[in-house]
């Protein structure tokens, strides 16, 4: 197909010129590692990739006017472009997938170094922890110890100033009930007294009088009691 309408993009002797270059490139080994090589590779691609784009605008600007004739000559020209293009882009996808796959190399061993001394550091951390946990465990032990001594001695003191308390209370108690039996006995006294002198009064002697008050107050005689 001869080229009319993107003759302003390229021609047939330049396209000629790429797919002879191309074609020179298929299947022959070019060292990507080499510096100066792989530029040219790359600048060829590049170059190719410019008319690319170059034709795509084109083929867009030119599409109102020559819709067909357009698209069937764009896309034969796409495709010898492409084509052309093969070769370098096969060196540089082949050159990508070996750097991809020599950073992902680094990567693993830089992954597993850096695994290996997490692994130390966690160890380490590990027997560390371990030993904080047991001085801690000794110390609470300790604590545990303290702390329920302290209770048994809290609670025999309070125990024994509870005895205390209650020896006290009794020895009040006694001392209350005694005060008490001494005062009723006063007072017992005092009227037993004082009815004496009333049975003196009327002639009775001492003792006839305290006879007959014991007699009273053992009920011996009916119908009589003493108010005390």
């Amino acid at each position: 197909m001869s080229i009319i309408l993107f003759e302003d993009v390229t021609t047939e002797s330049i396209l000629q010129a790429l797919e002879a270059e191309g074609k020179q490139y298929d299947g022959l080994y070019v060292d990507m590692d080499n510096a100066p090589e792989r530029k040219y590779v790359k600048d060829k691609a590049s170059d190719i990739n410019k008319l690319l784009k170059a034709l795509d605008r084109a083929r867009i600007d030119k599409t109102k006017d020559y819709k067909s004739q357009v698209e069937a000559e764009a896309a034969a020209i796409k495709q010898r472009l492409e084509d052309a293009n093969r070769p370098f882009s096969m060196l540089i996808d082949a050159h990508k997938k070996k750097r991809d796959a020599i950073l992902a190399e680094e990567k693993r061993i830089a992954d597993a170094k850096e695994m290996a001394v997490k692994f130390d550091n966690d160890h380490e951390f590990a027997l560390l922890m371990d030993e904080q946990v047991m001085w801690e465990k000794h110390l609470a032990e300790e604590n545990r110890i303290k702390y329920e001594t302290q209770l048994k001695e809290e609670a025999a003191a309070q125990a024994v100033e509870e005895v205390k308390a209650d020896i006290e209370r009794q020895k009040q108690l006694l001392r209350s009930n005694e005060d008490a039996r001494l005062a009723n006995k006063e007072h017992l006294k005092a009227i037993n007294n004082y009815i004496l002198e009333e049975f003196i009064s009327y002639g009775a002697t001492i003792e006839t009088g305290k006879a007959i008050i014991r007699a009273i107050a053992k009920g011996d005689i009916p119908n009589i009691s003493i108010q005390y």
